[in-house]
């Protein structure tokens, strides 16, 4: 039985407990340094190879994948220069958000922990695969913001699975238990969730506001913040992913995406989707999922 009281003295444990943890994973730098870059209007190519080339392994890792059964090129990738003009500057930066949030977490899956290595990736990834493609359907640029607020909108389940084991296992007995979506289960045991906590690692990691945003609001949406419509997208992404058994904890808190906030907001403030046509157009999204989870796991499979 979980005791509903003391919640705020239980997030107060929580909060105070991460103020002094040192062992936090800290998102490498080129990450932080290529999204700022992205939201600059004039950045050239060359600043983004620049960037990239200053980590060694990452240009390693990098190459490894540009070669790998992901693109199933003919003849051998040998540069980050090749790799750009071969895959292009959104490919690039969409493997250098994966190589890097995914080798900055390597130590935050355990055997016997809640979170299964492969299924949290294959989530993670096949939310920002979709994000970008509900973006695009849309005609919404977001400079590839959107596969990386995908990538990360759950990294908060990272770190109460590593740091609060024991606390996050009860959410998630109790999430199954009493058929609560586990954000909710979290905030019962924890006093928070992992929304919460995902914002304040991107907050200590000097994430753009945008990315922030999506962290913490993909499961509060709020429509008139002004960055939903790309909250909108990795939230109708994250949802999707779920319908297709591709979240992370075997979570079955559905509900129908056409009654979604934010799938109105896309539809409403973009203009392309009239009301009698929402039906057909989520269809047309949906078609993307195959390829997505195609991609994703030949992703996963290949960095894991």
């Amino acid at each position: 039985m979980i005791d509903s009281s003391n919640i705020q003295a239980r997030r107060d444990r929580v909060l105070e407990r991460l103020r002094t943890l040192e062992s936090l994973p800290s998102l490498p730098r080129v990450v932080t340094d290529m999204l700022r870059l992205l939201a600059e209007d004039d950045y050239s190519m060359s600043q983004l190879m620049q960037l990239v080339q200053q980590d060694t392994g990452l240009t390693a890792r990098v190459l490894k994948l540009a070669n790998s059964a992901l693109y199933g090129r003919p003849r051998q990738i040998e540069s980050l220069q090749q790799a750009m003009v071969v895959l292009g500057a959104r490919e690039l930066q969409q493997l250098v958000a994966t190589i890097s949030v995914m080798r900055t977490f390597e130590d935050g899956f355990q055997p016997d922990h809640m979170l299964d290595k492969e299924r949290f990736w294959s989530h993670s990834l096949g939310t920002g695969e979709l994000a970008t493609r509900v973006a695009g359907y849309f005609n919404l640029d977001f400079k590839g913001v959107d596969f990386t607020a995908g990538l990360l909108h759950d990294v908060g389940k990272v770190v109460l699975d590593q740091y609060f084991h024991a606390e996050y296992r009860d959410a998630s007995d109790l999430s199954v238990s009493r058929g609560l979506p586990q954000f909710e289960a979290e905030r019962k045991v924890l006093g928070v969730d992992h929304a919460e906590i995902g914002s304040i690692l991107a907050a200590q990691w000097g994430l753009p506001e945008s990315l922030r945003a999506v962290i913490e609001e993909h499961h509060q949406f709020r429509e008139k913040s002004p960055h939903a419509p790309l909250v909108a997208c990795v939230r109708i992404a994250n949802q999707l992913t779920k319908e297709e058994s591709m979240a992370c904890l075997g979570e079955d808190n559905l509900w129908g995406v056409e009654l979604d906030p934010a799938w109105n907001v896309l539809v409403e403030e973009q203009q392309r989707v009239q009301n009698e046509r929402k039906t057909e157009a989520l269809k047309e999204i949906r078609q993307e999922i195959t390829r997505a989870r195609e991609r994703v796991q030949t992703m996963v499979s290949e960095l894991s």
